[in-house]
């Protein structure tokens, strides 16, 4: 038994080295990359945002794109590689009990990039149409403001991810959630930042990526807010109907009343 228990450890322990080596790997490549370098994020993006909408994007010197009509910019920074990481990790933690090895890994891979070209999408999308309203309601500036969509989105994306989209793993996958954005959005800019010597992020950027997620997390366990939400529009549907069911009970509990069906007669064919 504990030969088996330490056998399990080891393996684990040998998947979360080869992870984090891949992730670092890939991260690296990123940080150096141009956006040239980076057309098998950025032009798949382009055909979907152009095929869901009537965005239409041109191609600059520098390898970027540009919509100049509704003044739309893809630059390297939307290539969305950091969430493609953050579903990378989260395939590999839901396919852990599944034997490792070089198929997995690709398996993995492949699934992330099409979810990172998803949620990508949707991401900006949702920065086009309401990054302006966020910032003039909230306060926000327009980079705090396409922040905070972004983490909701990547968030709440890899969530769903855990949960196969179904609702009830929600708050089940709550802390795997949390654990494995924090990873890649918080604790792996850290260990860059000792290993290579380079800057660590500021204490608003760390303050966004823990307490957004935190907060979204807190909202899902709060179970008297949940019930509030969910039953207060079936309560007030009620309410508004007393007279009528009052009516329909009291008609029903008359002897000597009787409804249209009751008092046809019947016909003598039987379909």
């Amino acid at each position: 038994m504990l030969a088996a228990n330490s056998q399990v450890r080891n393996e684990m322990f040998r998947r979360g080295l080869l992870a984090t080596a891949l992730v670092m790997a890939l991260k690296q490549f990123y940080s150096v990359a141009t956006a040239a370098q980076l057309q098998w994020q950025l032009y798949p993006l382009v055909l979907a945002l152009e095929l869901c909408s009537d965005l239409h994007f041109q191609a600059t010197n520098d390898y970027e794109w540009r919509d100049a009509l509704h003044g739309v910019d893809l630059v390297k920074s939307c290539a969305g590689i950091n969430f493609l990481l953050i579903s990378l990790l989260g395939y590999l933690w839901l396919w852990r009990d599944k034997p490792s090895g070089l198929r997995l890994t690709l398996r993995a891979l492949l699934c992330a990039w099409f979810t990172a070209l998803g949620a990508n999408t949707l991401r900006i999308f949702l920065s086009i149409g309401w990054q302006a309203n966020l910032a003039g309601h909230a306060g926000l500036s327009d980079d705090e403001s396409h922040r905070c969509i972004g983490i909701a989105v990547y968030f709440v994306c890899l969530w769903l991810q855990l949960t196969g989209f179904r609702l009830h793993k929600v708050r089940r996958m709550a802390v795997a959630a949390m654990a494995i954005y924090l990873s890649i959005a918080l604790l792996l800019p850290l260990l860059r930042a000792c290993l290579l010597g380079l800057a660590l992020p500021t204490n608003q950027h760390m303050l966004w990526v823990v307490g957004f997620p935190a907060f979204l997390v807190a909202l899902s366990h709060s179970r008297p807010l949940w019930r509030t939400l969910l039953t207060r529009p079936l309560n007030t549907l009620n309410s508004s109907f007393p007279q009528r069911r009052e009516s329909i009970a009291s008609t029903a509990a008359r002897p000597g009343k009787q409804s249209a069906s009751e008092r046809r007669p019947s016909s003598p064919w039987k379909p």
